[in-house]
């Protein structure tokens, strides 16, 4: 599986597309380190960095919609909660069991489908959002 950045991927806002970007680069590292038992260690520290990078970045939206008054604010930190989620229980059966074929195939859903899904939903809407408030107020709001 290749996790490729494709111009459908993209919201408008370029600080959110480099994010995703990375998301995909780390999830590229991850799917690399789990082809060999041997990479076992670098599938770890793959999967964590992925893991810090994805809430580093959910946390930076978060921030956005306050400072910008997002109005679906608490609807699009919902789906981050949920997405969440599903990444921890993705992290913890692979700490549980490793990088069996089977999670690294509900890895690969979990980045090409949910989050793509997510950012074609919430964070087009967000990067709307953001665009026509910068645009009337360059300076956030202090939150």
């Amino acid at each position: 599986m290749k996790y490729q950045w494709t111009e459908d991927l993209a919201t408008g806002d370029a600080e959110m597309d480099r994010q995703h970007r990375e998301i995909l680069a780390r999830a590229a590292a991850l799917a690399e380190a789990t082809r060999t038992a041997a990479a076992a260690p670098e599938a770890v520290r793959a999967l964590r960095s992925l893991a810090a990078y994805v809430h580093a970045h959910f946390d930076a939206e978060e921030r956005s919609m306050v400072a910008y008054a997002y109005p679906a604010a608490e609807e699009h930190r919902r789906a981050h909660d949920a997405l969440r989620a599903e990444f921890q229980g993705l992290a913890e059966a692979f700490r549980l069991g490793g990088a069996s074929a089977a999670l690294v195939a509900r890895v690969t859903a979990f980045v090409t489908e949910a989050i793509a899904s997510h950012v074609a939903d919430e964070d087009r809407r967000l990067a709307a959002h953001l665009a026509t408030a910068r645009r009337r107020s360059p300076r956030p709001a202090r939150g």
